[in-house]
Formats: C-alpha cells, sequence, structure tokens
C-alpha cells in the first residue's frame, strides 16, 4: 500500500478542472503487485468560465 495524502475538501462550490498524470501503470499489468508500482500527479484549479472539452 502506497502513502496516502489527505488534501482536504471541496469548500467554495464552483466548476473546478483536474488534471491526473499515471505512471507505472504498465510495469505490472497481469501480474500481482507485491509492491506500489503506480505514481499519481493530480492538480485542480477554478475555472473561471465553463467551456465545453471532451477527455483525452
Amino acid at each position: 500500500m502506497g502513502d496516502v495524502l489527505n488534501i482536504g475538501t471541496i469548500e467554495e462550490l464552483s466548476v473546478y478542472r483536474f488534471r491526473i498524470q499515471a505512471n507505472g501503470r504498465s510495469r505490472m499489468r497481469d501480474l500481482v503487485a507485491t509492491e506500489v508500482v503506480e505514481s499519481y500527479f493530480v492538480q485542480t484549479w477554478i475555472v473561471e468560465q465553463q467551456t465545453r472539452k471532451t477527455v483525452s
């Protein structure tokens, strides 16, 4: 089990944009992982004007 970071709660009602990057997902694709093989980078920010955007 990897480290868990408590990032708090969203206190202001608004529209938020998130960017998530994952690394290491293919290292243990079909095997049982005995150690943490993935890492994540998460960014979030408030969006002033909501626009339509597709996830890619």
